[in-house]
């Protein structure tokens, strides 16, 4: 393997330049946390200006359980994987795996279960 793809593999250590990149980083997550929420606000205004009130209704309910979606994303693994001292090719491939297994369980639950959804919701 290239020494590129290695270094994403080797003990995770403190090195030079690492407080600066923490500094971007941070700043252009909080840009994009910003922009996201400009960008729902934004989103928001507009369904309230186009839509009548019933139908604005329904799609707020929809979106209040949208809401939970990112905290199903990963289950926490994304996490877990980053404060590990090290990682090997076989914890990255698992954890690709179970992704894949959990994403394709909520797919399969959420297809059977739109019957219901869109008889509760009318």
């Amino acid at each position: 393997m290239n020494r590129n793809v290695d270094k994403y593999f080797d003990e995770n250590k403190p090195h030079a330049g690492l407080g600066r990149a923490s500094l971007h980083s941070g700043v252009a997550f909080f840009v994009a946390r910003a922009a996201n929420m400009l960008v729902q606000v934004g989103s928001t205004i507009l369904l309230a200006r186009l839509l009548n009130p019933h139908d604005y209704g329904l799609v707020a309910m929809v979106f209040a359980l949208l809401g939970f979606a990112p905290m199903l994303i990963d289950l926490g693994t994304t996490d877990a994987t980053v404060q590990r001292k090290s990682i090997t090719h076989v914890d990255v491939s698992a954890l690709f795996w179970v992704k894949v297994a959990i994403g394709g369980t909520l797919t399969l639950l959420l297809a059977g279960g739109s019957g219901f959804i869109a008889s509760f919701y009318g």
